[in-house]
């Protein structure tokens, strides 16, 4: 018995401490979130990173795997080749040489973020953009962008970086779709036409499953690629006004079903507006289309390391920087040297921290979201570098704060309000259709009294009117 009665007080006292180191771990408080951490989740929540379709590296597939396993970024851009290959259900690798896994192992790690697309109007061929401008009708113009937007979500994309909004040449207020100026891909050079013609397709785009996004503000003759310059435009103030009003006319009219399409701007400056590009230009962007748009929709860069970008204002940047004087020929030649393709090179230490200064001044020019086209090692950089700019005590940093809360409340109120759009998947769904075919046949043959009937046919509603 005693024994016995010796064993029980053992096992009562070993209860006893087990049930207080309990109590103690549950009473102790949480780990608590560096302030690193936090605006580290923060800013990334600002950012839209590029997945590499081109590579036949598989550590470095598993480098963008783990990259967006671990960081919550704000969306994720694929190039179309990597959007063919997920359409026939096979990875990136059978058809690009290489890539993650497919949109839907991405969709899988970042559920509910933006998955963008860089344009597939041109998979209408061949109706092109011109020929919905010609037609002048809402209907076709609706048509147009539901069959484009449900051929992008039929791949798994919820977003897409179009139309383009802008101007063909400088003489015209021509708006087309298209990077490349001498295919003409415009709807138009009438203003009044295009405010009737741009709402329709952007509301069938919503239609078809995926959020547009206007490019690129300030709208600018496509005469130059930023990939490789940075344009100048002489558009008077009068003209300006004209686009902004253009601009307006569509995010006011749009609002009212929920559909804010997003706005990117790009690497332009015209010196009767400011002397900055409009991506580092707060009188582009807060004053001029913060006002045009108002609350509506989100604002994006164009790509932060484009080669344009970087001839324009690396050099300037890198001397104050890192070197704190004039670069000497030598270093001028190595540095423009590292500007191959139009493109920096994304293991320079250098370009490293200017880009995080080109996303500094975007976000505080008013900017939401930032665009890097960078590989993971150089994003992860960028971010970190971006960290240790927001946690600067100095004004600047200040306001970088200030800035990064208001954009991430901005976009995390959007994501809300299109949440039933984010979350869906299409995959699959077949948009090669006999209407379709139809729409095309339409078109070829001018026979633009067809569309009314097809949109009844396929329920879209009614077109939007002036």
């Amino acid at each position: 018995m005693a024994g016995t009665s010796g064993k029980n007080n053992r096992t009562l006292v070993f209860f006893f401490f087990n049930f207080i180191f309990g109590f103690v771990l549950a009473q102790a408080p949480a780990e608590v979130e560096s302030p690193r951490d936090a605006w580290r989740k923060k800013i990334a929540q600002l950012m839209i990173v590029y997945v590499d379709s081109h590579s036949d590296s598989g550590a470095l597939r598993k480098v963008y795997a783990e990259q967006l396993k671990k960081t919550s970024f704000a969306g994720v851009i694929f190039e179309n080749t990597a959007a063919d290959a997920t359409h026939q259900g096979d990875d990136f690798g059978k058809y690009t040489n290489g890539s993650l896994t497919g949109i839907v192992e991405i969709r899988k790690i970042a559920s509910k973020d933006l998955f963008i697309a860089e344009d597939y109007f041109h998979d209408l061929d061949p109706v092109q953009p011109k020929d919905i401008g010609e037609a002048n009708s809402e209907s076709c113009a609706l048509l147009y962008g539901y069959f484009a937007g449900l051929r992008m979500s039929s791949l798994g994309y919820n977003v897409l970086f179009g139309p383009i909004v802008e101007s063909f040449q400088p003489e015209t207020t021509a708006y087309h779709m298209g990077y490349h100026a001498n295919k003409k891909l415009y709807f138009g050079t009438d203003r009044e036409r295009l405010k009737k013609i741009l709402p329709n397709v952007v509301h069938g785009l919503y239609l078809g499953g995926v959020i547009p996004t206007m490019k690129h503000f300030p709208y600018v003759p496509t005469t130059f690629d930023p990939h490789y310059a940075v344009g100048k435009s002489l558009r008077s103030t009068q003209e300006v006004t004209l686009d902004l009003e253009l601009t307006a006319d569509l995010s006011c009219r749009l609002s009212d079903r929920n559909e804010e399409p997003m706005v990117m701007s790009t690497h332009t400056y015209n010196p009767l507006i400011d002397d900055s590009i409009a991506t580092f230009s707060h009188v582009w962007i807060r004053e001029k289309l913060r006002t045009a748009i108002e609350e509506r929709g989100l604002v994006m860069t164009d790509g932060l390391f484009m080669g344009g970008l970087y001839k324009k204002h690396f050099l300037n940047l890198y001397r104050k920087e890192l070197l704190g004087h004039l670069p000497t020929e030598g270093e001028k030649t190595k540095i423009i040297g590292h500007l191959v393709a139009g493109y920096s090179p994304s293991t320079h230490e250098a370009f490293k921290l200017v880009t995080s200064r080109f996303a500094q001044k975007a976000i505080l020019a008013g900017h939401d979201l930032i665009l890097l086209e960078g590989g993971p090692r150089v994003v992860n950089d960028v971010l970190e570098t971006l960290v240790t700019l927001a946690l600067e005590n100095t004004d600047n940093g200040k306001s970088f704060r200030e800035n990064i809360d208001a954009s991430v409340k901005r976009v995390s109120a959007y994501k809300k309000k299109h949440i039933d759009l984010l979350s869906q998947d299409n995959r699959g769904v077949p948009y090669e259709t006999e209407h379709l075919s139809a729409f095309r046949d339409a078109m070829l043959a001018k026979n633009y009294a067809a569309c009314p009937a097809l949109v009844e046919i396929l329920k879209l509603g009614s077109p939007r009117q002036r």
